[in-house]
């Protein structure tokens, strides 16, 4: 059995770290180490991660950052303390199901070659209690979507796909530390990252059993996202959820360039960063439509409504009304 390290990063944590880090105890397989990076705290944090570590029955190793390094490089200083075979990577808020590390542990034990794993979860409200779908179910997908698919369309379908923005879910081997490093700041989240480099330089394993209890609540900066009954205007939803400002059209783009750059430095197949170059091309297209000129805009528009560009890097539903309303806000807006 390998070795595991759980990377812990935290934040004014103090509301639901303890039964995260009760959950770490009840694992019918402890893990070896657990890293604990704080950033910077102003509640409790630290004084129940010291409490915790009295009591640990494995060793407990704790960070505290001078300065708020942003939960990116946090993670990224996390990782790279940990010292085991295995790396799961854990939120602060959430709650692990007591065979977490078991499981994980077990099937890269049968699967040798494999670089990394990405388990299902339970969508649980701020009180534990499970909302309706898991979330998998919740992105629209199944275990037959990502096995025995080729490398190049794996890495198409994970970057257009929401499964790997949860790092809450992922674990890791130690050995592929150096091809996933650093993290890059600003640019693209930690876990997607880490998701996209494993499809195209290493293996990945897929296991469709919630190991996790996903806690949904207004304080975490990423989730699945909670339904609202808000009376919107029709102009209002479409530029909230598709129009977006030009920096964030920027910030998209910026994000796919870093990784396009990261990759391309190891010289993978250009057949695996093709997608990559459709969704810059797509995000490059959006930046660059005249302001005022609403005809002028029809075309390129249309055409990336044709070449499903809108489906693929706008819109995670496999729906045409949705991939119209992308298309129109840009139109319209």
């Amino acid at each position: 059995m390998p070795s595991t390290s759980i990377a812990l990063c935290t934040y004014n944590a103090s509301r639901f770290l303890e039964q995260q880090l009760d959950s770490y105890l009840t694992q019918s397989i402890l893990p070896n180490e657990l890293v604990v990076c704080d950033d910077a705290s102003t509640d409790e944090t630290i004084t129940i991660l010291k409490q915790f570590k009295e009591k640990s029955p494995f060793k407990v190793f704790i960070f505290e950052n001078e300065k708020n390094l942003g939960y990116v490089k946090n993670f990224e200083k996390a990782v790279e303390h940990c010292t085991k075979d295995i790396i799961f990577l854990s939120d602060q808020d959430d709650v692990w199901l007591p065979n977490k590390i078991e499981r994980i542990s077990l099937a890269f034990d049968k699967n040798p070659n494999a670089s990394m794993a990405l388990t299902n979860a339970h969508i649980v409200d701020d009180t534990l209690n499970k909302l309706n779908n898991t979330l998998w179910q919740e992105f629209g997908n199944n275990l037959s979507m990502f096995e025995g698919i080729g490398r190049a369309n794996l890495f198409d379908l994970l970057l257009r796909n929401r499964v790997a923005n949860t790092g809450a879910t992922m674990a890791f081997r130690r050995a592929i530390v150096a091809q996933i490093m650093p993290f890059p700041s600003h640019t693209v989240i930690h876990d997607k990252w880490i998701a996209l480099c494993q499809a195209a330089l290493g293996s990945i394993l897929f296991v469709d059993e919630p190991l996790v209890l996903y806690r949904q609540h207004g304080e975490q900066q990423i989730g699945v996202g909670i339904k609202t009954t808000e009376k919107r205007s029709w102009k209002s939803k479409l530029t909230q959820k598709y129009g977006g400002k030009t920096s964030d059209l920027q910030h998209a783009l910026q994000s796919s360039q870093t990784l396009y750059n990261h990759l391309i430095a190891k010289n993978i197949d250009p057949a695996v960063l093709a997608s990559l170059s459709h969704q810059m091309a797509h995000y490059k297209m959006r930046l660059s439509l005249p302001k005022l000129l609403l005809p002028l805009r029809i075309i390129p528009i249309f055409k990336d409504v044709l070449n499903q560009r809108y489906f693929y890097y706008t819109t995670y539903q496999n729906s045409w009304s949705k991939i119209a309303s992308a298309a129109l806000s840009d139109l319209l807006f």
